[in-house]
């Protein structure tokens, strides 16, 4: 009877190693690309800083406007603004999850299904009526929403451009 060489052996142990889930080491969750659906964005001030895409929608509104010289609050506005489709001074769940959507479409891509989106915008929808629509009467007037972004608000969420003054200049701490 021949030996099979030591290599081969190796080899061969190396390959069933890799190959059989009971045996491989666990993918680091960190090093994973799976990517994940982001949380809270309904409350994070960073979603409006795409002007381009408020400034396109404003066109249809109020005609041009250049959002780089508005404040945090105006930008706020806009954006609630924006997503106010009938123009009732309210958001409803079809609109927040509209801007939801718009919030996250770029960021997202095809790393979803349509379904699992869907079942993401409506849950989160379902949260930012449950927490920041203070008299529950189904909708979220401009008042709740500023008060949610007001209490939600943290120091790496507010906007980069509010990091310099009028003038140009870095604001100093």
């Amino acid at each position: 009877m021949e030996k099979t060489p030591f290599y081969f052996q190796s080899l061969g142990i190396f390959l069933l190693m890799i190959w059989n889930p009971v045996t491989s080491i666990p993918e680091d969750p960190k090093a994973s690309h799976v990517p994940v659906f982001p949380s809270d964005i309904f409350h994070n001030k960073t979603i409006i800083t795409d002007h381009h895409h408020l400034e396109d929608e404003l066109k249809h509104e109020i005609g041009d406007i250049n959002l780089d010289n508005v404040s945090e609050d105006e930008l706020e506005f806009y954006y609630f603004t924006v997503h106010d489709f009938d123009h009732n001074k309210l958001l409803d769940g079809l609109e927040i999850m509209a801007a939801l959507q718009d919030s996250l479409e770029h960021y997202l891509g095809d790393a979803f299904s349509k379904e699992d989106k869907m079942k993401h915008y409506i849950a989160m929808t379902d949260e930012v009526l449950q927490e920041d629509d203070l008299d529950k009467d189904g909708f979220l007037t401009f008042v709740e929403y500023m008060h949610s972004q007001k209490r939600t608000a943290s120091p790496t969420t507010i906007l980069d451009k509010n990091a310099k003054d009028k003038t140009g200049s870095k604001k100093s701490d």
